[in-house]
């Protein structure tokens, strides 16, 4: 139970809050008393967390299995998509009224990695600790997403000059995500190849969905048509069918082959490529131990940015 001078504390500092809103609405009523439609435009970037999903998921799976699998494979050089992102966008705002507004905007999410390294032993060629073949490993993920989004701003004065923006809307999310798994055989035993068999994975899936955002955020007038606007926004969006094509080959036994569909995640058989039982995989037609894959898009972004009013 909160002791009684803490109660009073919190009701005197919730008052003292409403009270300075209120009073700062009144007190700048002259100042945002035009009620007149104005039009700006707003810019605007920053740092911004997102989950990724199951791109991310595979790889950490396939890393984990290829390291409790092998001898000479430690694990963590398979490297995921970060969940920090760079984020950028830009709008257009309707001002109703010094309280209320609309905007219609656009942005552009994006993340990629890749990881090269070498290393003894792995799949798809049996090795011992005294006789490891060497192999070479190429991943590249990669994702893009544009979300087209629409919102409302409500504003509370603050002082003659700061605003506080409370905002919140819906949009829909479109995105593209690429995935290159290569294995490169750089020599077998004690023999060297002169033309490197590889086996190579290749994906590259789109989808879109709808989605949802809201933040808050201060804005400061520099003169009558620039402002500095500060926002910290956050959104759900998951896209749950990702649809493209699979790219396989394998020169060692000269397989090759391309799939279009929608891409699943989970576990199959592998015994053929040479990595056995319940090897984490993407694959583009269903199988056993497989779910649709996902890119999950929700997450968070501070972004700093200029608002330039048109009119």
């Amino acid at each position: 139970m909160i002791p009684i001078p803490t109660k009073k504390k919190l009701i005197v500092l919730v008052t003292s809050i409403i009270f300075f809103i209120f009073s700062g609405q009144t007190t700048f009523s002259e100042k945002k008393g035009n009620s007149r439609l104005r039009l700006s435009l707003k810019l605007a970037a920053g740092p911004g967390y997102m989950r990724v999903g199951d791109i991310n998921n595979h790889i950490q799976s396939f890393d984990d299995y290829m390291s409790a699998s092998l001898v000479f494979y430690q694990g963590g050089k398979m490297e995921r998509i970060s969940n920090y992102v760079p984020y950028f966008e830009g709008e257009l705002r309707i001002d109703f009224n010094p309280k209320l507004a609309i905007a219609v905007g656009t942005g552009y999410i994006s993340g990629s990695k890749s990881s090269d390294f070498q290393t003894a032993g792995i799949f798809p060629f049996s090795s011992t600790r005294w006789d490891p073949a060497l192999f070479e490993y190429i991943i590249e993920p990669e994702i893009k997403a544009i979300p087209l989004k629409v919102g409302i701003y409500y504003s509370i004065p603050l002082t003659s000059n700061i605003d506080f923006l409370m905002q919140g809307g819906i949009g829909y999310y479109f995105s593209k995500a690429y995935l290159l798994k290569k294995n490169i055989i750089r020599s077998l035993y004690e023999f060297s190849i002169p033309e490197y068999p590889q086996i190579v994975n290749e994906y590259e899936v789109s989808g879109s969905s709808p989605g949802l955002h809201g933040g808050i955020g201060l804005e400061y007038e520099l003169t009558n048509t620039f402002f500095l606007v500060i926002d910290v926004q956050g959104r759900y969006a998951k896209i749950t069918k990702l649809s493209g094509t699979r790219t396989h080959f394998n020169t060692w036994n000269s397989d090759q082959n391309q799939d279009n569909g929608i891409l699943y995640i989970g576990t199959r058989n592998l015994t053929d490529e040479g990595y056995g039982d319940n090897c984490p995989d993407l694959l583009i037609s269903p199988s056993l131990n497989m779910d649709k894959a996902s890119l999950d898009l929700s997450g968070f972004n501070l972004t700093i940015g200029l608002k330039i009013r048109l009119f």
